[in-house]
């Protein structure tokens, strides 16, 4: 049986080391052979393996200069799933604000997370994280 309080501190944990842009300590939250997918037809969509997401977490996390802050909403947390309502903001480099909301969707296996589902406003995101060329987030 999971343990959903615990699942959902190690999601708790996923947003915070996302704001403060710690990839060395995201990573540590995922299993081995963790798949993450990401909804839209932007170029960083679709499933990434482990191998991908360093690049991914540097390249958006560097779009933000002076940082972005993930606020939970809501989480809810049954069998190995928790479901997560977030939003985020931050100035991007081309100086536009970025206001986003997220749904994530986790999977959790023996404390890593196994998977995860991030939806959201593609435009938005094609809007304002396109909008000035930058590693990770050009065709």
């Amino acid at each position: 049986m999971a343990n959903l309080e615990a699942n959902k501190r190690i999601v708790r944990s996923f947003f915070d080391h996302l704001s403060a842009g710690h990839a060395d300590a995201l990573l540590a939250l995922y299993a081995d052979d963790v798949q993450c997918w990401t909804a839209g037809d932007l170029p960083f969509s679709g499933t990434h393996p482990r191998e991908e997401l360093r690049a991914m977490i540097e390249g958006v996390v560097g779009v933000f200069p002076h940082g972005w802050q993930f606020s939970v909403r809501t989480l809810t947390a049954e069998d190995d799933r928790v479901a997560a309502e977030a939003e985020v903001s931050g100035k991007h480099v081309s100086g536009r604000e970025y206001r986003q909301r997220y749904h994530f969707l986790f999977w959790i296996r023996d404390g890593k997370i196994q998977r995860f589902h991030e939806y959201f406003d593609t435009k938005h995101a094609a809007d304002v994280l396109l909008s000035t060329p930058a590693p990770g987030f050009s065709d």
